[in-house]
């Protein structure tokens, strides 16, 4: 089933689509909850919080953003309920005997996403210029009006994804444990020798011109360097036969990165602009450090490049974590939740 493109006509954008544009919510004034809010990230499906919206936000369900800034041009699909920033543009089909489907969407995304070419941080997508785009569809002819070929594009989608063959079953989901199941308290995350309270000892990272002056000879091992990169778990570099003995840590990228927490197992030395962290008083392991890292991955939206993270900002910082009966962190119930999701097998 090849794609004809004879059969294709050009139509108005805001013809063949609903346009309407988010609502800002500052950061500071978002409340948690369980309707998603899509920002202009390009990663997790444009979800950048889950929040409790204010009365005044329009709630939408089973339609596609797009990203107007930011990360310029990306579209998403969400089933499920959310409420929108600025920085999107909602996105449904005009014709309202058309619902919205991931067959479609999956049609769409490539050609709504082609636009993106045209914008930029300098020409935002605006509403204004959504409505006099025009996008290229299957057609079919309705009297003597040519409409876009829904059936068409389904058909093709449904085609394709029978080639899909899996290697291995999908993992079935598991009984997840409830996180509401535990009560919750907030622990510094730096250790503090005086009060002896704090999860982690905190050392910032090394000239990387000096880098090779810190690390031992050893056959048959690896250093990764790890800098503040977003990408490849933080690591920049493999120095080979080389050893720092700086293993099970997670670093922190304090600007460049959106300051995202990584774990290594391996051993590693961050570089400048990269706080290293320890723990104190229990003992780390890549169950127990994905569930802290997610939580530090959510107090990012806190830095920015005018107030971004350091050694001294960090000592004042809080995470909240489950908690045991005697007030202490749960390491027990973080590890076991991380278990019982679905593919922890494959960690």
């Amino acid at each position: 089933m090849k794609i004809d493109k004879s059969k294709w006509k050009i139509f108005d954008f805001n013809k063949v689509f609903q346009i309407e544009r988010g609502e800002r919510l500052k950061t500071e004034d978002q409340v948690d909850g369980d309707i998603a809010y899509i920002s202009s990230t390009k990663t997790n499906n444009g979800i950048d919080n889950y929040i409790t919206p204010p009365d005044t936000m329009k709630i939408y369900e089973n339609t596609m953003t797009l990203n107007n800034s930011g990360s310029i041009g990306y579209c998403f699909y969400h089933t499920y309920k959310f409420v929108a920033s600025d920085h999107c543009t909602i996105l449904n089909i005009h014709d309202e005997n058309i619902k919205l489907n991931i067959t479609l969407f999956l049609f769409l995304k490539p050609i709504i996403e082609a636009m993106k070419s045209k914008y930029g941080f300098a020409r935002e997508m605006s509403n204004d210029r959504l409505r006099n785009e025009r996008i290229s569809l299957p057609s079919i002819k309705s009297g003597n009006i040519y409409m876009p070929d829904w059936e068409y594009m389904q058909n093709y989608i449904k085609y394709i994804s029978k080639k899909i063959i899996y290697k291995r079953p999908i993992e079935k989901p598991k009984n997840i444990i409830s996180l509401s199941s535990v009560e919750w308290k907030e622990f510094s995350i730096i250790f503090n020798k005086k009060s002896k309270r704090g999860l982690f000892n905190l050392s910032v990272g090394t000239d990387r011109s000096k880098v090779l002056s810190f690390l031992k000879d050893e056959e048959n091992s690896k250093v990764y360097e790890i800098s503040n990169t977003a990408f490849n778990n933080g690591i920049n570099g493999i120095y080979l036969d080389k050893a720092y003995n700086n293993k099970n840590t997670i670093t922190l990228g304090t600007r460049g990165n959106d300051f995202k927490a990584f774990y290594h197992e391996y051993d590693v030395i961050p570089v400048v602009r990269v706080i290293n962290l320890k723990s104190v008083n229990f003992e780390l392991n890549k169950f127990i450090a994905l569930f802290l890292c997610t939580i530090l991955n959510k107090s990012s939206n806190k830095f920015s490049y005018g107030r971004f993270l350091s050694g001294k900002n960090i000592l004042k910082e809080t995470i909240l974590l489950p908690i045991d009966k005697d007030n202490n962190p749960n390491w027990d119930f973080m590890e076991k939740y991380i278990k019982s999701l679905p593919y922890s097998k494959s960690l």
